[in-house]
């Protein structure tokens, strides 16, 4: 599908393509989740297809337009916020239907000065942090993935979209080109046991394989399982390191799962110093429950 114009393509033809993409990404994020980290490549050529706006891609939106099906919504919370203080953000990380009220949301700020730990009030937050909520697929992907705001560089800003795409491009097909300036500042973060910028083609992959699970049942063809977006301990759900010529701060989000053990949620540099998130859920011999979300940034 991705070889020809889009106009090539008959309506059996299109439904049976994103079919064949379908169970091929199931697949790869089959083999990438079980640790064949080559599998990346297959997932990244395969999302480009499916969402990217190059020629012969958007196969996903050219589905709905062709067989007049809504836009699939997903949930997000914590977009990046547009406050001029913001240095560095990345949100709009989409989350599990089922898990938005029963899961709890931690809310931190890490003092620069000490290192340390703080609890977060409402008020210390990004006033244009949180939402939107319930979003459809195709406005999502042109929201901000990650804004790079420095005073030495120019502003820098990936889209959900422009990140697949680059993947694709870099990764999936085009094998020996030099990375894209804004996907190799970001790959130099981490989280989820995979960079930062690969957990967000794994949630991109995600979206798309979850969107279909509910758009070929309604075509007649077999959807594949829809699947988490969460970390059964903790996801990061979002970052945010804001500074003015007195003060520099950083706030973080934060929601747990039901799994025990510990999830390094982030380690990245930032302005000579490293920021680093973890979270740990351990269950006492009283079986109680503990949370504990630690950061620090030195």
């Amino acid at each position: 599908m991705n070889g020809g114009g889009e106009g090539q393509l008959s309506r059996d033809e299109l439904r049976a393509g994103v079919s064949s993409l379908s169970r091929r990404l199931d697949k790869h994020l089959r083999t990438w989740d079980e640790g064949d980290g080559d599998a990346v490549f297959d997932v990244a050529a395969v999302t480009r297809t499916l969402l990217s706006n190059g020629r012969g891609d958007k196969a996903l939106a050219r589905l709905c337009s062709q067989e007049r099906l809504a836009p699939p919504k997903i949930h997000v919370d914590y977009q990046i916020p547009r406050e001029a203080e913001v240095r560095f953000s990345f949100g709009g990380f989409p989350a599990d239907p089922d898990g938005i009220m029963t899961r709890t949301g931690w809310i931190g700020t890490i003092d620069p000065g000490f290192g340390v730990l703080r609890d977060g009030t409402a008020d210390q937050m990004p006033q244009s942090w949180r939402g939107p909520g319930e979003i459809d697929v195709f406005r999502w992907l042109t929201t901000p993935f990650v804004s790079i705001k420095l005073p030495t560089q120019r502003h820098r800003e990936v889209t959900w979209e422009k990140l697949v795409s680059s993947f694709g491009n870099a990764y999936g097909a085009h094998l020996g080109v030099g990375h894209p300036e804004e996907l190799s500042q970001i790959r130099l973060l981490s989280g989820h046991g995979r960079s930062l910028a690969e957990h967000a083609l794994w949630l991109s992959a995600s979206v798309a394989l979850n969107a279909l699970a509910e758009l070929l049942p309604q075509i007649g063809e077999q959807p594949p399982r829809r699947r988490k977006y969460e970390h059964p301990v903790a996801s990061l759900r979002s970052v945010v390191m804001m500074s003015n010529e007195s003060a520099a701060w950083q706030h973080f989000a934060v929601s747990l799962g039901s799994g025990l053990g510990k999830a390094e949620l982030l380690r990245t540099p930032f302005a000579d110093k490293m920021l680093i998130v973890n979270a740990e859920r351990t269950v006492g011999i009283d079986g109680t429950v503990s949370d504990v979300v630690s950061g620090s940034y030195s």
